[in-house]
This record gives structure tokens, C-alpha cells and sequence, in this order.
């Protein structure tokens, strides 16, 4: 706590709200003060108060509401923002992934968490349609039917279709089981605008049927809801506590889920928030980088917004050169990614000349900027500050950071941040602290973590606490730093050696066409392939590697080779490449000074 920054709370007592509570205070406070912002479409606190409300009414009237899990396929934008707020609203859980996702591994998603429905696209949900496993109940977005009221359309028409109420699911569902089918076992599809238009027809008889003859019904024709109004369609049992979203992971190594309630999001939206310690209200410009099917562009990025009343860009073009466009552009004082993403701002071409001088402040979401990328960003940007936040997936999306204002240590993943308790435990018996700059297992504990056992490599569980499969280490002022994965790791002279992570931070080099950090005698090697015709030389690549890593975590030496052997599947072959780099290194063909020299001499 001593190493916590001027103006950072180590601890902050968190509002019991739920989620759709943010919306609801800015709009109160500023209503007429810019929301969101997505390509040249501009809502106000009020207006997007107001078309959640439109929403909810459609939601509550369609019989969506609490303990409803529904898939949400849709493309980051205001729809998408207006969705969300509105299931939480009505005590949902939203089950948020990419619209263009692989079908195959959605439907799977879908199964495991047990969703009522789903709200997509046209084509999201036409390449769901051969999935039994998806529900049948589909409500096809547009992306915009929130336009509606603003253009005076009338709200009142004749459906193109009659209403069909959603089917309710079997109990139990919550644990995986599909929901309950129509009854006639046939896809029910409806558009979310028919839903919105019964469900204004349904406002409006009522309000004339209380009103009696006094008001002519025609004229309360697109009445729309006031932002100092109540809140409508509130689930009034729903408690913070309960679930708001349920974080899918979708790749190769297959399907993951976790669920967050409106209690964990909550935290993390204020630990981030709270992180920037100088954040004005009112008069921030936040860019999220990250779609908001990502905890860290909903979470850290959008909600952290709405705590400050901050003016939300949501980026409509993900590219190298349309972020640093966007940032020209909308003139953003923050901007929220992943590192990955800010990295490449740094790309030759049309994002290398764009203006970054708006900037103030950068959260880079991940591993960390390797220092020298940091520097030349800050001097880009004309001296904003380019931090990095680390978290553990989508488990925990922020758990430390490098201190926005004050000391930084670039190689180190930073200081827990508040609320947050770390420790680096010996992984063979977890209640054993490591000791000062020894290296063991993290676990962390905080807010923003889900409260459920987590399961221990070896099958036990710590309650309350997230096992992570991370190697770091902590020194006594509490700086934490990132040895490497528990199954990415090397030991030498009884140390552990990130070797994944030294490969990967080389291939990512323009002039390295492939890597691999192998142990060779008690020596940690790495043996490059350069990607030019003039390779790099060794120690200019080790000294890239020492910006970002401890120098304990560094390799022994670094060797250009001219390719790497493979097998069959196109795996490199790690056994015959220790035999070849062994062969070299008893041969003396390579040695730090001639290394590079020239291409014949490597080879």
C-alpha cells in the first residue's frame, strides 16, 4: 500500500447497485452531455436513458425478465450498448459473442449456458438455424430500430407478423439444459422492431384505458419515456449479486464461460476507473478499443465510462490504421485496449502518421508494452501515458497495474489494485508463502472475481481465491512480475525461464521469421530464424528482450539458425532442435561475437 501512487485508494467501498444504475445517474446528472459515440451517430445521457427504457418496455412486454439467459450476436455499436443495459434492466443475463462467430462452438456456448433466446443479426442467426442446439425462439436485430423515435416514425402499426411470447424454460435451465421448445417444436422468429411496436401498442391502450374518454389515443402516438422518470421494466427481485453476463472465450483450445454478476462487473469498472485518479466528470473522452462481447471493452472501457459520465467512442473499424483514424478523429483523452492492439500503432504506414497528441492516458489491457514501444508512444502522443492493466481472462479482467502517475517498473506487471490481495504461493503446498523475489504460483482474491471455488491443478480448491496457472514473483515494495505460464517454463539452476513467452516476444519482430527457446546443457538457448536477408544481430535481439523481461528471465544465449526442424503436423521438434543447437555449441561454429557476423557464417 506504501507503493500506491497519490490520489489511489488501496481500498474503496463499493455502491450495492446494480448495473443499469450507472446509466441512470448520468443521465440525471447530464443528460444533455454526449453518451456514445459510434462512426458519425451521436447520443446524448438522455436519449440513451430514454431508447433503454423503450427497450425494456419491449423486453418485460415480450415476457423476457429475470433468470432469462439470452444470446446476443451482435455487432459492437449502440445497439448492442442499448441491448445489454436493457436486459440487465429486466434481471437477464446476456450471453454476449462476436456476430460472426463459428457457429459450432456458439451453439456449444449456448447448450452450456442454458440460453432462452437469442437476439442477432439476420445472418448471426440464419448460420445458427442448422444448430438443434440453439434455441428457436430468435429475435433478429436490425441495428436500427433505437432510430425509430427520433425520426417521428410512427410507433403504432400494424405487426408484420403476429406477437409470439417467448416459451419458459424448464426448470433447471440455468445448469445447462436447453430451454423449453414451442410447442409445435418450429422455429419462432420474430424482428426485435415488431417487438418494439407491440410493445407501444400495449403502452398505449393502457394509457387510454386509464385515461378513459378524456384522451384520444392517437395522441399518444410515440410517446416516449423522460430520463427523470423511474426506471421501467426494473426486475424487482434482481439483487447485485445476481448474474449479469456470462463471459464466453471462443478458440482453439475450445469453449470457456465464465459468469459475472452486476457486483463483480461493478468493481472492475471502478478499480479501472479508480486507477486514472485524476478522471473529470463530464469531461472525458474514452476510446474503446475492444468490442463490448469483451469484459475488457464493456467492463473497463464502457461502464468505467458511465461512472464518470464520460463520452463513450465506440471504435467501428478494428484495423491498425482505423484505430489510430479514430483517435485523429474523436480526439479521445483515454483510450482502453489490449496491449496486442496498441502495439501496432507503432505500424509503419497510415497509423504511424496519424495525430495521437488528445491522448492523456492509455490502459493497455494484457501482458505489458515492452518499454521501448512505451517510450515511442509517449513521444507520439506528445507525453500521454501508456500503462499496462493485467488480469487473468475473463475470470478477472483487472487484477494489477503499472501506476498511471508515479514510479513504473517496465518489466513488472504492477501493484494489485484496490480491493485486490495477491499472493505467490509454493504451487506443491498452497498455504506455504514463497519468499521475497522467489518465484511460485499467483493467487488473487478481490471484488471483481467470481466467488466460487476454483479448481486447483491437482483437484482441491481454495475458496474465494483465483488459482491462476501463472508463475511470478513479488519484491518487498509489492511490485508483482510475470515468470511465465506453470507448462511454458524452463528451469534452470532451479529458476523457472518463460520460454513461450521469450519466442513469442520474438516473433513478433518485423526481422524474426521464427523462434523457439530450448535448455541446452543448463543453458537456455534461443534459436532464431531471421525473416531477412541481412539477420539480426544476437545482441541487439537480447536487448529488446531485457525492455520487457526481468533479467533473471532472460536467455543464456540467442543463436541464428537458418530454419527450424518440424514434424509431421508441423510442430516444431524440440528434441532434434536441442540435438542440432548442442551440435553447434560443441562444434564452436557459432559464438557470441560471430554470431550474425554475416549470412554464410551463420548458416
Amino acid at each position: 500500500m506504501a507503493s500506491y501512487p497519490p490520489g489511489v485508494p488501496p481500498t474503496y467501498r463499493l455502491p450495492t447497485v446494480r448495473l443499469p444504475r450507472l446509466l441512470d445517474d448520468a443521465a440525471r446528472d447530464f443528460p444533455q452531455h454526449t453518451a456514445v459515440v459510434a462512426g458519425r451517430v451521436e447520443l446524448t445521457y438522455e436519449q440513451l436513458h430514454d431508447q433503454v427504457d423503450i427497450h425494456t418496455r419491449a423486453l418485460e412486454h415480450q415476457g423476457i425478465g429475470e433468470g432469462d439467459r439470452i444470446l446476443v450476436m451482435l455487432e459492437t455499436g449502440i445497439s448492442l450498448l442499448i441491448v445489454l443495459i436493457a436486459l440487465w434492466r429486466r434481471g437477464a443475463t446476456a450471453v454476449p459473442v462476436p456476430a460472426d462467430a463459428v457457429a459450432d462452438q456458439v451453439a456449444m456456448a449456448a447448450t452450456d449456458a442454458g440460453v432462452l433466446a437469442v437476439m442477432g443479426t439476420a445472418e448471426a442467426v440464419s448460420a445458427l438455424e442448422e444448430h438443434d442446439a440453439i434455441p428457436r425462439v430468435s429475435i433478429i436485430v436490425a441495428g436500427d430500430e433505437w432510430r425509430v423515435p427520433g425520426t417521428g416514425r410512427r410507433l403504432l402499426r400494424t405487426p408484420r407478423r403476429p406477437r409470439i411470447r417467448v416459451p419458459r424454460p424448464r426448470a433447471g435451465h440455468r445448469a445447462g439444459r436447453s430451454p423449453e421448445r414451442a410447442p409445435d417444436d418450429a422455429s419462432v422468429v420474430y424482428t426485435l422492431r415488431d417487438l418494439l411496436d407491440d410493445a407501444a401498442r400495449a403502452s398505449v391502450e393502457s394509457a387510454a384505458a386509464a385515461c378513459g374518454d378524456a384522451v384520444d389515443p392517437t395522441d399518444l402516438l410515440g410517446t416516449e419515456a423522460s430520463s427523470s422518470a423511474p426506471p421501467v421494466g426494473q426486475a424487482e427481485t434482481a439483487t447485485v449479486d445476481g448474474p449479469a453476463l456470462v463471459a464466453v472465450g471462443l478458440g482453439p483450445g475450445g469453449v470457456t464461460a465464465v459468469e459475472h454478476s452486476h457486483r463483480t462487473l461493478l468493481a472492475t469498472a471502478f478499480q479501472s476507473r479508480l486507477w486514472v485518479p485524476d478522471v473529470q466528470a463530464a469531461r472525458e473522452r474514452i476510446l474503446v478499443a475492444e468490442p463490448l462481447h469483451d469484459i475488457v471493452g464493456l467492463a473497463i472501457g464502457v461502464l468505467a465510462a458511465l461512472l464518470s459520465g464520460a463520452t463513450t467512442i465506440l471504435l467501428d473499424d478494428p484495423s491498425v490504421s482505423g484505430l489510430a483514424k479514430a483517435i485523429e478523429r474523436h480526439r479521445p483523452t483515454l483510450l482502453v485496449a489490449r496491449s496486442g492492439r496498441v502495439v501496432h500503432l507503432l505500424d509503419e504506414g497510415e497509423a504511424a502518421k496519424r495525430d495521437l497528441t488528445s491522448l492523456r492516458v492509455c490502459l493497455a489491457v494484457g501482458e505489458g508494452l515492452p518499454d521501448p514501444v512505451a517510450r515511442d508512444l509517449e513521444r507520439r502522443s506528445g507525453g500521454a501515458r501508456f500503462r499496462t492493466l493485467y488480469g487473468c481472462g475473463d475470470a478477472a479482467p483487472i487484477t494489477h497495474g503499472q501506476p498511471v502517475y508515479g514510479r513504473v517498473i517496465p518489466t513488472a506487471m504492477g501493484l494489485p489494485v484496490t480491493d485486490t490481495l495477491a499472493v505467490v504461493v509454493n504451487p506443491d503446498d498452497m498455504s506455504t508463502l514463497r519468499a521475497v523475489d522467489e518465484a511460485g504460483l499467483l493467487l488473487v482474491r478481490g471484488p471483481q472475481i467470481p466467488e466460487v471455488g476454483t479448481a486447483c491443478a491437482d483437484g482441491r480448491s481454495v475458496d474465494g481465491w483465483l488459482v491462476t496457472d501463472t508463475v511470478a514473483r513479488v519484491n518487498g515494495d509489492g511490485w508483482f512480475t510475470i515468470v511465465g505460464q506453470r507448462d511454458q517454463l524452463l528451469v534452470r539452476a532451479g529458476d523457472p525461464v518463460p520460454a513461450q513467452r521469450l519466442a513469442d516476444a520474438l516473433c513478433r519482430r518485423p526481422d524474426v521469421r521464427d523462434a523457439e527457446v530450448i535448455l541446452v546443457d543448463e543453458q537456455v538457448v534461443a534459436a532464431v530464424v531471421s525473416a531477412k536477408r541481412r539477420p539480426p544481430h544476437p545482441d541487439a535481439l537480447l536487448e529488446v528482450l531485457a525492455g520487457s523481461f526481468d533479467s533473471r528471465s532472460l536467455p543464456d544465449r540467442i543463436l541464428l539458425v537458418t530454419d527450424l526442424p518440424r514434424t509431421e503436423d508441423d510442430v516444431i521438434d524440440r528434441e532434434a532442435l536441442q540435438i542440432q543447437v548442442a551440435g553447434l555449441l560443441c562444434a564452436g561454429e557459432l559464438s557470441d561475437s560471430e554470431a550474425g557476423a554475416d549470412d554464410e557464417r551463420t548458416r
